[in-house]
């Protein structure tokens, strides 16, 4: 997974492709986490919101394709009667 992760990173035209980094960086409490680090070429506001979209859609397929998934904080409720 932190191959394909570092493939599209490397492979898109607006970003440092001396620099991408994705790494299996920890065991967290429910999850497994990974590190992904890129610079986006340039300045632009606009240009950075787009590119880390268009990654952040990429690795949400890759994660898919993997047939993992993303783990999220639980949250138990008790009511009394």
């Amino acid at each position: 997974m932190t191959r394909d992760i570092k493939k599209i990173i490397d492979q898109h035209p607006k970003t440092d492709k001396n620099f991408g980094r994705v790494k299996f960086l920890n065991f967290g409490s429910s999850s497994l986490d990974i590190m992904v680090m890129y610079y986006v070429k340039g300045t632009d506001w606009d240009t950075y919101l787009d590119t880390t979209e268009e990654i952040n859609f990429k690795i949400m397929d890759i994660v898919k394709k993997h047939k993992s998934d993303f783990a999220f904080p639980s949250t138990t409720v008790y009511l009394n009667k």
